[in-house]
């Protein structure tokens, strides 16, 4: 016959070795890294070199960033497909409004570095709405209207380049982009900024019940 202290026993075992559990599906992709990073440093001498982190680092930056924002989506129980068509298209909306070498065959619209970066975040966020107003007012699932936009996305990216490289990028985006700090590339600073402040600016407590409702309010559209 159990005795109560007994049942307490088993319970508060039961309670570690699922909190255990839950730790260890949380640190996995952590404890993957290491043991590749590992393998890498053994198999590469170079590789564990502060010149290749940099490189790394500088590498992954954008993808941070982008995932910054997409992890929001994600908490709010939704996806988006179209977020590296809609960077590619930003991407060549800024070269499209600055002015090119004489070899670059493109039929642009040069305008002044600030102008241009403006005009390419006006861009940017003119086609995250199309996507938004899709999703919460005309109800359609955010996984049929990303996909649609990804395809607007590169739509936009064909006809503005007709094929043709666009090299040239305004003075402040070329040191965001390649430049460093002590270093450190600005790139990575950016990054880290976005990862520090991102989540603490967050109301998660507003998202939980998107997430709840499969993102949208409870008794809304």
């Amino acid at each position: 016959m159990d005795t109560p202290g007994a049942d307490a026993t088993q319970a508060r075992a039961f309670r570690v070795g699922d909190f255990l559990r839950d730790q260890l599906r949380n640190i996995a992709p952590f404890i993957t890294l290491l043991c590749l990073v590992v393998f890498f440093s053994v198999a590469s001498p170079s590789f564990a070199s502060l010149g290749n982190l940099q490189n790394i680092l500088q590498q992954v930056s954008v993808t941070a960033i982008i995932a910054v924002g997409l992890t929001f989506v994600i908490l709010t129980a939704e996806i988006d497909l179209s977020v590296g068509a809609v960077a590619n298209a930003t991407a060549i909306v800024l070269p499209f409004f600055t002015l090119q070498p004489d070899y670059v065959n493109i039929a642009n619209l040069p305008l002044p570095g600030p102008i241009a970066i403006v005009l390419a975040l006006v861009a940017c966020c003119a086609l995250g709405l199309i996507t938004a107003f899709g999703v919460t007012r005309i109800g359609i699932p955010s996984f049929i209207m990303t996909l649609a936009m990804m395809q607007i996305g590169a739509g936009v990216s064909a006809i503005l380049v007709r094929g043709q490289i666009a090299y040239t990028v305004p003075s402040l985006i070329l040191t965001l982009g390649s430049k460093s700090i002590g270093g450190v590339p600005w790139i990575v600073i950016v990054a880290a900024i976005f990862l520090l402040v991102a989540p603490s600016r967050a109301d998660l407590h507003a998202l939980r019940p998107l997430r709840l409702y499969g993102g949208r309010q409870p008794g809304g559209g």
